[in-house]
């Protein structure tokens, strides 16, 4: 499932501009979609390479659960994952980004 990072909702209003569309082919770091502020457009970037199994509709028409539940209701799409990439969980995630 991807969502947008702890650390980017801290610092000011998200809202899901554009989302991959369901059966897209993702590859991990490239470009899969938009994330709108108040202030600038933000690429969202591909956590794995995969295949988008399910977009969530809730947020579409609520954008705002991004912000408000982010690991929960505001979740952005979920994907089939290929192989097993090494990623980060929430405790990880955060020692990475401090700071930032």
């Amino acid at each position: 499932m991807a969502a947008k990072p702890d650390h980017f909702r801290k610092r000011r209003h998200h809202e899901p501009a554009q989302r991959p569309a369901v059966g897209a082919v993702i590859k991990a770091g490239d470009t899969c979609g938009e994330i709108e502020s108040t202030k600038s457009v933000s690429d969202l970037f591909a956590p794995a390479d995969g295949e988008v199994v399910e977009i969530n509709e809730a947020a579409v028409a609520a954008p705002g659960l991004v912000n408000t539940d982010p690991f929960g209701a505001g979740w952005l799409f979920r994907m089939r994952i290929n192989g097993t990439p090494e990623l980060l969980d929430a405790a990880a995630y955060a020692a990475l980004t401090e700071g930032a």
